[in-house]
C-alpha cells in the first residue's frame, strides 16, 4: 500500500525460457548411444532424410560421418600404418578417388581397390617406394599408352586387395575428374578430408547423376560453393600440413552438361532419354599463382584471368629493364604465361590467397546478374 492508499500493481516475475531438455538427446557428446543406434540401424540416405525433419537434427549426417567414417580403419585393410600413408599423401599431394571414397560415404558400397592419383616423378616414385616397402608387388601392365600410366600392386599374402596408381602430368585432381565415368563416383579423399562432390540428395535418392536442373547449357559446380555436399574432416593428429593447401582443392570447379545419345534418334530428334553427362574442365596456372588449379567455367576463367594478368604485369614492371627484355610475353588461355628461361626473383609475389575471395565475388556477381 502506497502513502496515498492506492496499491501498486504487481509485476509478474518473468522466468527466462529454457531450451527443452529433449534437445540434449541430439547432442552426440552427451547421449552418444542414441547416435550409435541411429548409425547401426539406418543407412546414410535414411540419416539424410532424418536430418531434414528439424533443425536439431540438421547436422546429424556430418556428426555421424565425422565420428563413424574412420579413414584409418578403412585403410588398415591395405596398410599396417594408415597414418604414415596419409602423411605421405600430404607431403606429395596424392589423392584417393572414386570407389574407395564412395565406400567411405556409403556403407552399402564395397570395394577391393584403393586408387591413388599422383603426379609423375617424385610423387609417384615416393608412393611406389612406400608400397614396395609394405610388401606390394607390381602386377603385369596391359599394353597401350593409357595403360602405361596405370600401375597395379598386390600383396602375395592378401590376394584380391589391389592398390592402383594413376600417374598424371600436372594435377591429381584433374586426372581424377577425367577418369570418372559415373557421377556417383565423384568422391575423393585427401590426406586431411573426404569430399562428396554432389549434395546429400544424391545419397538420399540413390541417383547417379547431378540433381540440379540441367535445362541450361551447363551447371557450374564447386567444392567450395556447394555447402550441401558432405565433407568429412579426419583425425589429423600427427599428419603434417598438406603441401598443397586445402583451399586449392576446395576451389576446384567443373562444368557438367547434358547431351543426347548421338547414336539413337526418335523421329529424327536427339534422344534425351539416353542422355549422357559430359564433365569438362581444364588446368589453370599463372606466374603469380604458386599452385595448379582446376576450373571448368570459361566465364570464371576470364574473371580470374583478368586479375592475374594485371598482377603479372605489376610484378614484371618491378623487374629491371634488362631482365624483361629477354622475355616473350604472350597471352594464352586468358592469362599470362611466360615463355623461355625466367628465374623469378626472391621478391616475386604470389596471390593464391586471393583466389577464394575472387570466387566469392564472382559468385555474388553471377547471382546478381541472374535476378
Amino acid at each position: 500500500m502506497s502513502s496515498s492508499g492506492i496499491a501498486a500493481p504487481k509485476v509478474a516475475h518473468q522466468v527466462p525460457k529454457q531450451p527443452s531438455v529433449l534437445l540434449k538427446l541430439f547432442d552426440a557428446s552427451v547421449y552418444y548411444p542414441i547416435f550409435c543406434s541411429i548409425f547401426e540401424n539406418l543407412q546414410f540416405d535414411d540419416i539424410v532424410r532424418l536430418s531434414f525433419t528439424c533443425k536439431a537434427l540438421s547436422t546429424l549426417p556430418r556428426q555421424i560421418t565425422n565420428i563413424e567414417c574412420d579413414i584409418d580403419k578403412m585403410l588398415s585393410r591395405w596398410f599396417i600404418n594408415p597414418k604414415s600413408l596419409r602423411a605421405l599423401m600430404a607431403e606429395q599431394n596424392i589423392i584417393i578417388g572414386s570407389h574407395f571414397a564412395t565406400a567411405l560415404f556409403s556403407r552399402e558400397y564395397r570395394t577391393s581397390t584403393v586408387r591413388f592419383y599422383a603426379t609423375g616423378g617424385a610423387s609417384s616414385t615416393a608412393l611406389e617406394r612406400y608400397l614396395r616397402s609394405h610388401g606390394y608387388e607390381e602386377l603385369p601392365r596391359a599394353k597401350g599408352k593409357t595403360e602405361a600410366r596405370r600401375r597395379k600392386y598386390e600383396r602375395l599374402t592378401y590376394r584380391g586387395q589391389v592398390v592402383e596408381i594413376r600417374v598424371c602430368s600436372n594435377s591429381p585432381l584433374g586426372a581424377f575428374l577425367a577418369a570418372v565415368n559415373a557421377t556417383h563416383l565423384l568422391n575423393l579423399v585427401t590426406s586431411h578430408k573426404a569430399y562428396a562432390l554432389f549434395p546429400k540428395s544424391a545419397f538420399m535418392h540413390k541417383m547417379s547423376f547431378i540433381t540440379r536442373d540441367l535445362n541450361t547449357n551447363s551447371v557450374q559446380h564447386s567444392l567450395l560453393r556447394y555447402s550441401h555436399s558432405p565433407v568429412i574432416e579426419f583425425d589429423n593428429e600427427g599428419i603434417p600440413r598438406p603441401r598443397v593447401p586445402q583451399h586449392v582443392i576446395e576451389s576446384t570447379c567443373f562444368r557438367l552438361s547434358v547431351t543426347p545419345d548421338p547414336t539413337i534418334f526418335t523421329n529424327r530428334q536427339p534422344n534425351y532419354t539416353n542422355a549422357r553427362y559430359r564433365l569438362s574442365f581444364s588446368g589453370f596456372y599463372s606466374s603469380v599463382l604458386k599452385y595448379y588449379y582446376t576450373f571448368g567455367c570459361s566465364a570464371w576463367r576470364a574473371y580470374i584471368g583478368a586479375r592475374v594478368d594485371a598482377l603479372t604485369k605489376i610484378e614484371l614492371y618491378k623487374l629491371p629493364l634488362k631482365d624483361r627484355a629477354s622475355l616473350d610475353l604472350t597471352i594464352k588461355k586468358d592469362f599470362y604465361k611466360l615463355e623461355g628461361q625466367f628465374q623469378k626473383p626472391a621478391r616475386w609475389k604470389y596471390f593464391d590467397h586471393l583466389v577464394r575471395e575472387w570466387w566469392d565475388d564472382w559468385v555474388k556477381d553471377s547471382d546478381t546478374g541472374l535476378r
